[in-house]
Protein backbone atom coordinates (compact mmCIF):
# COMPACT_ATOMS: atom_id res chain seq x y z
CA UNK A 1 0.00 0.00 0.00
CA UNK A 2 1.63 2.81 -1.45
CA UNK A 3 0.64 6.55 -1.80
CA UNK A 4 2.47 8.72 -5.07
CA UNK A 5 3.89 11.94 -4.24
CA UNK A 6 0.61 14.10 -4.82
CA UNK A 7 -1.43 12.09 -2.80
CA UNK A 8 0.68 11.98 0.28
CA UNK A 9 0.73 15.95 -0.29
CA UNK A 10 -2.78 15.94 -0.30
CA UNK A 11 -3.68 13.65 2.61
CA UNK A 12 -1.43 15.10 4.76
CA UNK A 13 -3.03 18.49 3.84
CA UNK A 14 -6.76 16.48 4.87
CA UNK A 15 -5.34 15.28 8.00
CA UNK A 16 -3.44 18.47 9.19
CA UNK A 17 -6.39 20.83 8.17
CA UNK A 18 -8.72 18.34 10.40
CA UNK A 19 -6.25 18.23 13.51
CA UNK A 20 -6.31 22.21 13.38
CA UNK A 21 -9.94 22.47 12.84
CA UNK A 22 -10.66 19.80 15.80
CA UNK A 23 -7.99 21.69 17.61
CA UNK A 24 -9.52 24.91 17.60
CA UNK A 25 -13.24 23.22 18.67
CA UNK A 26 -11.59 21.87 21.84
CA UNK A 27 -9.86 24.72 22.60
CA UNK A 28 -12.89 26.70 22.16
CA UNK A 29 -15.19 23.72 24.17
CA UNK A 30 -17.07 23.61 21.08
CA UNK A 31 -17.15 19.69 20.92
CA UNK A 32 -18.35 19.47 24.88
CA UNK A 33 -21.90 18.91 23.90
CA UNK A 34 -21.25 16.11 21.35
CA UNK A 35 -18.66 14.80 23.68
CA UNK A 36 -20.20 14.02 26.77
CA UNK A 37 -23.44 12.77 24.10
CA UNK A 38 -20.55 9.80 23.03
CA UNK A 39 -19.35 9.03 26.48
CA UNK A 40 -22.89 8.76 28.33
CA UNK A 41 -23.91 6.83 24.94
CA UNK A 42 -20.59 4.59 25.67
CA UNK A 43 -20.85 4.21 29.16
CA UNK A 44 -24.55 2.99 29.03
CA UNK A 45 -23.79 -0.34 27.42
CA UNK A 46 -21.33 -1.13 29.96
CA UNK A 47 -21.50 -4.51 32.19
CA UNK A 48 -19.13 -5.37 34.41
CA UNK A 49 -17.81 -8.05 31.86
CA UNK A 50 -17.64 -5.59 28.95
CA UNK A 51 -15.46 -3.21 31.41
CA UNK A 52 -13.01 -6.02 31.75
CA UNK A 53 -12.66 -6.70 28.37
CA UNK A 54 -12.65 -3.14 27.59
CA UNK A 55 -10.00 -2.99 30.31
CA UNK A 56 -7.81 -5.76 28.35
CA UNK A 57 -8.39 -3.91 25.10
CA UNK A 58 -6.93 -1.28 26.44
CA UNK A 59 -3.99 -2.61 28.09
CA UNK A 60 -3.03 -3.61 24.65
CA UNK A 61 -2.56 0.11 23.81
CA UNK A 62 -0.78 1.21 26.90
CA UNK A 63 2.43 3.11 27.09
CA UNK A 64 4.59 -0.21 28.93
CA UNK A 65 2.81 -2.75 26.25
CA UNK A 66 3.71 -0.70 23.29
CA UNK A 67 6.95 0.14 24.11
CA UNK A 68 8.14 -3.03 24.59
CA UNK A 69 6.50 -4.31 21.76
CA UNK A 70 8.50 -1.75 20.43
CA UNK A 71 11.85 -2.46 21.50
CA UNK A 72 10.84 -6.47 20.72
CA UNK A 73 10.12 -5.70 17.10
CA UNK A 74 13.00 -3.78 16.36
CA UNK A 75 15.48 -5.91 18.16
CA UNK A 76 13.94 -8.80 15.76
CA UNK A 77 14.96 -6.50 12.94
CA UNK A 78 18.17 -6.06 13.81
CA UNK A 79 18.94 -9.20 14.51
CA UNK A 80 18.26 -10.04 11.25
CA UNK A 81 20.31 -7.04 9.74
CA UNK A 82 16.49 -5.06 8.40
CA UNK A 83 17.78 -1.80 9.28
CA UNK A 84 15.41 0.38 7.34
CA UNK A 85 12.36 -1.32 9.52
CA UNK A 86 14.22 -0.98 12.99
CA UNK A 87 14.37 3.03 11.71
CA UNK A 88 11.49 3.67 10.89
CA UNK A 89 9.54 1.51 13.93
CA UNK A 90 12.15 4.14 15.83
CA UNK A 91 11.23 7.33 14.46
CA UNK A 92 7.85 6.89 14.07
CA UNK A 93 7.16 5.94 17.87
CA UNK A 94 9.78 8.29 18.91
CA UNK A 95 7.91 11.35 17.24
CA UNK A 96 4.77 9.96 18.64
CA UNK A 97 5.71 10.51 21.97
CA UNK A 98 7.29 13.78 21.43
CA UNK A 99 3.90 15.08 19.92
CA UNK A 100 1.81 13.16 22.28
CA UNK A 101 3.68 15.14 25.23
CA UNK A 102 4.37 18.60 23.27
CA UNK A 103 0.07 18.65 22.54
CA UNK A 104 -0.95 17.96 25.87
CA UNK A 105 0.85 20.24 27.42
CA UNK A 106 -0.21 23.24 25.02
CA UNK A 107 -3.70 22.37 25.41
CA UNK A 108 -3.97 21.05 28.80
CA UNK A 109 -7.93 19.32 28.69
CA UNK A 110 -8.40 18.37 32.09
CA UNK A 111 -9.72 14.75 32.18
CA UNK A 112 -13.39 13.21 32.31
CA UNK A 113 -14.68 12.51 35.90
CA UNK A 114 -13.56 9.40 36.63
CA UNK A 115 -16.13 6.31 36.18
CA UNK A 116 -14.17 3.04 37.24
CA UNK A 117 -11.75 2.80 39.84
CA UNK A 118 -7.80 3.23 39.32
CA UNK A 119 -8.14 3.89 35.43
CA UNK A 120 -8.08 7.85 35.37
CA UNK A 121 -4.30 8.55 34.28
CA UNK A 122 -2.95 11.51 35.51
CA UNK A 123 -1.95 13.40 31.96
CA UNK A 124 -4.23 15.58 30.23
CA UNK A 125 -6.68 14.20 28.18
CA UNK A 126 -6.14 15.37 24.61
CA UNK A 127 -5.16 14.28 22.72
CA UNK A 128 -5.57 10.71 23.65
CA UNK A 129 -2.12 8.98 23.75
CA UNK A 130 -3.51 5.15 23.35
CA UNK A 131 -5.23 6.16 20.13
CA UNK A 132 -1.84 8.34 18.92
CA UNK A 133 0.36 5.32 19.58
CA UNK A 134 -1.74 2.38 18.61
CA UNK A 135 -2.06 3.72 15.48
CA UNK A 136 1.37 4.73 14.81
CA UNK A 137 2.62 1.25 16.27
CA UNK A 138 0.01 -1.07 14.22
CA UNK A 139 0.19 0.94 11.23
CA UNK A 140 4.16 1.65 11.20
CA UNK A 141 4.54 -2.75 11.69
CA UNK A 142 1.41 -2.83 8.43
CA UNK A 143 4.49 -1.20 6.57
CA UNK A 144 6.94 -2.87 7.23
CA UNK A 145 5.15 -6.38 6.90
CA UNK A 146 3.54 -4.71 3.82
CA UNK A 147 7.13 -5.10 2.04
CA UNK A 148 6.84 -9.35 1.76
CA UNK A 149 3.24 -10.25 1.95
CA UNK A 150 1.40 -11.82 -0.47
CA UNK A 151 -1.77 -12.31 -1.86
CA UNK A 152 -4.62 -12.17 0.73
CA UNK A 153 -2.07 -11.39 3.21
CA UNK A 154 -1.99 -8.08 2.87
CA UNK A 155 -5.62 -7.30 2.92
CA UNK A 156 -5.14 -9.88 6.72
CA UNK A 157 -1.73 -7.39 8.06
CA UNK A 158 -3.82 -4.23 7.43
CA UNK A 159 -7.22 -5.12 8.85
CA UNK A 160 -5.26 -6.27 11.80
CA UNK A 161 -3.77 -3.03 12.22
CA UNK A 162 -6.55 -1.04 11.69
CA UNK A 163 -8.94 -3.81 13.86
CA UNK A 164 -6.63 -2.91 17.16
CA UNK A 165 -6.36 0.38 16.81
CA UNK A 166 -9.86 1.27 16.36
CA UNK A 167 -10.67 -1.33 19.50
CA UNK A 168 -8.26 0.63 21.45
CA UNK A 169 -9.38 4.19 20.53
CA UNK A 170 -13.09 2.51 21.78
CA UNK A 171 -12.03 1.20 24.88
CA UNK A 172 -10.80 4.74 25.91
CA UNK A 173 -14.26 5.81 25.40
CA UNK A 174 -15.98 3.07 27.08
CA UNK A 175 -13.93 3.10 30.02
CA UNK A 176 -14.88 6.58 30.60
CA UNK A 177 -11.05 8.57 30.71
CA UNK A 178 -11.28 9.78 27.56
CA UNK A 179 -13.70 12.18 25.40
CA UNK A 180 -14.44 10.81 21.69
CA UNK A 181 -12.21 13.67 20.31
CA UNK A 182 -9.03 12.83 22.43
CA UNK A 183 -9.24 9.60 20.38
CA UNK A 184 -10.18 11.39 17.18
CA UNK A 185 -7.41 14.13 18.05
CA UNK A 186 -4.98 10.93 18.56
CA UNK A 187 -6.07 9.43 15.69
CA UNK A 188 -5.31 12.58 13.31
CA UNK A 189 -2.37 13.45 15.07
CA UNK A 190 -0.86 9.92 14.22
CA UNK A 191 -2.19 9.89 10.75
CA UNK A 192 -0.15 12.97 9.80
CA UNK A 193 2.91 11.96 11.55
CA UNK A 194 3.36 8.91 9.70
CA UNK A 195 2.32 10.54 6.47
CA UNK A 196 4.80 12.96 6.46
CA UNK A 197 7.17 10.17 7.19
CA UNK A 198 6.48 8.40 4.22
CA UNK A 199 7.27 11.74 2.33
CA UNK A 200 10.77 12.11 4.02
CA UNK A 201 11.51 8.57 3.84
CA UNK A 202 9.88 7.55 0.42
CA UNK A 203 12.08 4.57 0.06
CA UNK A 204 11.22 2.66 3.37
CA UNK A 205 7.91 2.77 1.41
CA UNK A 206 8.38 1.57 -2.17
CA UNK A 207 11.26 -0.62 -1.35
CA UNK A 208 10.77 -4.62 -0.51
CA UNK A 209 11.70 -5.45 2.45
CA UNK A 210 13.99 -8.21 1.20
CA UNK A 211 16.04 -5.74 -0.56
CA UNK A 212 17.40 -4.46 2.84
Amino acid sequence: MTLGRNQRFVALAIMAGSFAILLVLVWNGETNSIDMVLRNWALGFNTPTSVTIWEGVSFMGSVGVLSGLTFLTMGIFAMRRRWQAVRQIAFAMGGAVGLDTIVKWIVRRPRPDEVYAHTLPASYSFPSGHALYSLTFYISIAIVMDRYAQGNQTKTIWSAAVLMFTLIGASRIFLGVHYGSDVLGGYLIAAVWLIFLAGANPSDHSSRFSSN
